[in-house]
């Protein structure tokens, strides 16, 4: 893997991270951030833990 596929597989990674807390609890998470409407953020969550999955796995998929 060159530099560009370490930072995007990591971008992957941080993605999914970032989008299980808000997508697991999102009125936990609401609660200390705004006051937006759980849906909205648990919608948010679900599109950044998938983008991070897809970047996870096209990369891995190249590494196999």
């Amino acid at each position: 893997m060159d530099g560009w596929e370490v930072l995007l597989l990591s971008l992957g990674w941080v993605l999914v991270f970032e989008g299980i807390s808000p997508l697991i609890a999102p009125e936990r998470w609401l609660a200390e951030l705004t006051k937006a409407d759980p849906r909205v953020i648990r919608a948010a969550a679900s599109v950044l833990v998938a983008l991070g999955l897809v970047i996870i796995w096209s990369f891995l998929g190249k590494v196999s």
